[in-house]
């Protein structure tokens, strides 16, 4: 195993450590003190696969979680994903899109187009099966896929929406790959 090999392990894995240590100190605050300043918080959880040769792309796997830790039921989630790179990304995943109105398959996630936002910097999901997340409950976009140009850096910073919540809430974690 390589020395990058061995560096980008650990550098994922202190971000999964920083991760769940801020997933403890807010249901601890939560449970302990009830002065959280959201009821729900959100989270990445990836893998990426790095090549070596020039001519070929990273792959980054990854899922984007949004856990409530409300007693109350919260309305109309939706997700940002906002990806920040020099040059264009190839997103991809299992989720419905306007011009799939008439397939035979279920889509657990619609993509939302939204004027406000670049088309192919941003990513706005809402599920297509339920618009409440229950108590203690976790909604999941699962497997998203985004191939990025080797050579290429690129941020995938994630935010949560519900109607009580207009300016959106961060995710605890982002994506990053640089070179």
């Amino acid at each position: 195993m390589s020395i990058k090999t061995i560096t980008e392990k650990l550098q994922k894995l202190e971000t999964s450590i920083e991760t769940m240590q801020q997933y403890v100190k807010r249901t601890s605050e939560k449970a302990s003190k009830n002065t959280i300043d959201h009821d729900f918080y959100c989270y990445f959880n990836y893998s990426t696969i790095i090549h070596e040769d020039a001519d070929d792309t990273h792959l980054i796997i990854g899922s984007f979680h949004v856990k409530s830790i409300s007693p109350e039921v919260i309305n109309d989630p939706v997700i940002l994903l906002k990806v920040s790179a020099d040059s264009p990304c190839d997103f991809s995943g299992k989720f419905k899109t306007e011009n799939q109105t008439d397939q035979p398959y279920t889509f657990l996630w619609e993509r939302v187009i939204m004027d406000e936002v670049d088309p192919q910097t941003h990513f706005c999901f809402k599920p297509t099966q339920n618009n409440t997340l229950q108590p203690n409950e976790q909604l999941s976009f699962q497997n998203f896929q985004i191939k990025v140009p080797t050579y290429e850096s690129i941020t995938i910073e994630g935010f949560t929406y519900f109607n009580q919540e207009n300016d959106g809430v961060p995710a605890l974690n982002s994506i990053q790959l640089s070179h």
